[in-house]
């Protein structure tokens, strides 16, 4: 639900309207279930504090609930970089998750380099009227090299 608000903003930022209400609506009907009945996810089941979790999450939902058009309006009113960099940063933990998933046996310095190209690339820059899609790899290429450098130098 907190990688929704900020991918909103940017779609709203961009000409896209887009309606956040329906989707709201639904995804609190569906952890409604979940919160009555005292799961979370981040307690262990047998753990003698989750049905306060539970109470926890639901208080929560409500406050987000209640305060979700004022949260929209002071997003309204910031810079569209001011949004993309907050969406970009509340999004780097999922994509940094997915890198993981889907290449364990990859070492970290290649995970760091696969999320600058792809920072670079998604950002839509363009320099000397190169596009971004080059400079993602450009700039993957010189992460991953940089990392071995560092790991030859460590090494000696």
């Amino acid at each position: 639900m907190g990688q929704f608000l900020p991918g909103t903003a940017i779609l709203r930022a961009n000409g896209y309207d887009v309606a956040a209400r329906p989707v709201v609506a639904l995804w609190a009907l569906a952890l409604l279930p979940s919160g009555l009945l005292g799961g979370s996810p981040r307690r262990p089941p047998g753990h003698g504090h989750r049905y306060a979790a539970g109470g926890a999450c639901g208080a929560f939902f409500l406050l987000d609930r209640l305060l979700a058009g004022t949260i929209a309006q002071l997003l309204k009113h910031l810079p569209v970089a001011v949004i993309a960099l907050l969406a970009g940063l509340a999004l780097l933990g999922a994509i940094m998750k997915s890198l993981r998933t889907l290449s364990p046996e990859g070492s970290p310095a290649d995970r760091q380099a696969g999320l600058l190209a792809f920072m670079v690339t998604s950002s839509s820059v363009s320099v000397m009227g190169i596009g971004s899609a080059f400079w993602g790899v450009v700039v993957g290429i010189a992460a991953v090299g940089l990392s071995a450098l560092a790991a030859r130098v460590k090494r000696a």
